[in-house]
């Protein structure tokens, strides 16, 4: 299942409470929401999807060579992650590429 990793370990209320610190004035009922995914907690429970944090945890380890892209302008996983990323691979090189989101390879022809 795709959604157990998108927001492993944190309840509602955890969003809720992160969601208040930058935006006090804003709604429960946006606040409450995982940034772009605001469907999430109702897939787990009618899914009946278990809590996958243990494992979304684990940072794989690696010898395998590895290209790690990153968008400057990705809101949802953001460029600094990619060195981030690559700390437990070995043969890895992040690489940012500038004014570009998320999907970066359809993005930019660079890419």
């Amino acid at each position: 299942m795709a959604c157990a990793e998108w927001v492993p370990g944190y309840t509602k209320s955890d969003l809720l409470a992160a969601g208040r610190r930058p935006f006090p004035g804003w709604p429960d009922s946006v606040l409450a929401q995982a940034p772009q995914l605001p469907f999430e907690h109702e897939l787990y429970r009618v899914w009946n999807v278990p809590d996958r944090t243990p494992f979304q945890r684990v940072a794989t380890v690696s010898k395998v060579p590895t290209l790690i892209v990153s968008g400057t302008f990705d809101a949802k996983t953001g460029a600094r992650w990619g060195p981030y990323t690559g700390r437990t691979l070995a043969r890895s090189t992040a690489v940012r590429i500038p004014g570009v989101g998320h999907f970066v390879v359809p993005q930019s022809p660079c890419a």
